[in-house]
């Protein structure tokens, strides 16, 4: 669809402190031609977006997340040609193996340092999901790390941590978390 443009602001900053932090504030924001549209309003100029979404393929991202002291997230739109839309992060743990227990396998609250990200083709991001604000004693998890490498709280059940990764145009998956260092991926 040649009459979306997507728009990206980065601002890039230097705080006034004493160890001269810097960082980026990023926003993407999604334009179309207000000419093509025939006066109609600005909420029909969006069904390109709608029209969009048809014709371009879901992507599927290259995600890998490990914890420390939080949970680093890698997020790569490796696709060449594609942007990867509006991509949503949740922290998730695994169903319980146990029957009748809560259906709701999101973690909250869950604090990530962005989340709805667009990424470029080949683009790649890095999240901080800070697990201070994560409540999980009061949710009776403790998280250890599994013979396998994977985050799991042990108990009358293991229980998996992982994320899940959704978006606009992006294939929805759920992902493992593993302690401290991902094993090799081999090709």
């Amino acid at each position: 669809v040649q009459d979306v443009i997507i728009y990206r602001l980065a601002l890039s900053y230097v705080q006034h402190d004493d160890l001269g932090t810097t960082g980026t504030a990023e926003n993407s924001y999604y334009l179309t031609d207000p000419s093509t549209n025939n006066g109609s309003d600005n909420q029909s100029r969006f069904s390109l977006l709608g029209a969009m979404r048809k014709e371009i393929p879901r992507v599927n991202l290259d995600v890998r997340c490990t914890m420390t002291s939080g949970i680093e997230c890698t997020i790569k739109n490796a696709r060449a040609d594609v942007v990867a839309i509006m991509i949503k992060l949740t922290l998730l743990r695994s169903p319980p193996k146990t029957i009748g227990q809560q259906k709701d396998y999101r973690i909250l609250p869950t604090l990530f340092s962005d989340n709805y990200l667009t990424l470029l083709p080949g683009e790649t991001s890095h999240v901080h999901i800070s697990m201070e604000d994560i409540e999980l004693s009061k949710q009776n998890y403790l998280w250890k790390c599994s013979p396998n490498g994977f985050v799991q709280s042990f108990g009358n059940d293991s229980i998996d941590l992982m994320l899940s990764v959704d978006g606009w145009n992006v294939q929805e998956s759920t992902v493992q978390i593993f302690c401290d260092t991902p094993p090799s991926v081999t090709s």
